[in-house]
């Protein structure tokens, strides 16, 4: 585990991240809800997918996550940069969403929908090339 390679200082920054989190799983939950409500009551989407799975990301694994960043940024002298008023913004895995489908020919209706089941409900959408990761 990453975490152990830690300082005091670094593992009470983890810690409050941690307590952050924590926080606002209630909001994520939320959000990963509507979200799924979302998609699985369009049927524009429904008629080209298999199922719909959602998760929030677990804190242990987020943990870890958070460790193995601080120690990267270390090993290669920049910045830390995750704060506990960023977290929310910087980490983007705290919840998802998968939509499972069969055929790959179906991939454009179903970016299609979710494009305009995104922009109906208000929600940006980053590329993952253009994520904080």
């Amino acid at each position: 585990m990453a975490a152990s390679k830690v300082n005091r200082a670094e593992r009470a920054l983890i810690d409050s991240l941690m307590d952050v989190y924590a926080q606002q799983t209630s909001h994520i939950s939320l959000f990963k809800d509507q979200l799924l409500m979302a998609i699985s009551n369009a049927t524009r989407l429904t008629q080209h997918i298999h199922s719909i799975r959602s998760r929030l990301k677990d804190p242990t694994h987020l943990k870890d996550k958070i460790a193995r960043k601080l120690l990267k940024c270390k090993a290669e002298g920049i910045a830390f940069d995750l704060t506990p008023e960023n977290l929310l913004v910087k980490v983007n895995d705290l919840a998802g969403v998968r939509v499972l489908h069969l055929y790959t020919r179906q991939i454009r209706e179903i970016d299609k929908a979710l494009r305009e089941i995104f922009a109906e409900s208000q929600y940006r959408v980053c590329l993952s090339n253009q994520s904080h990761r």
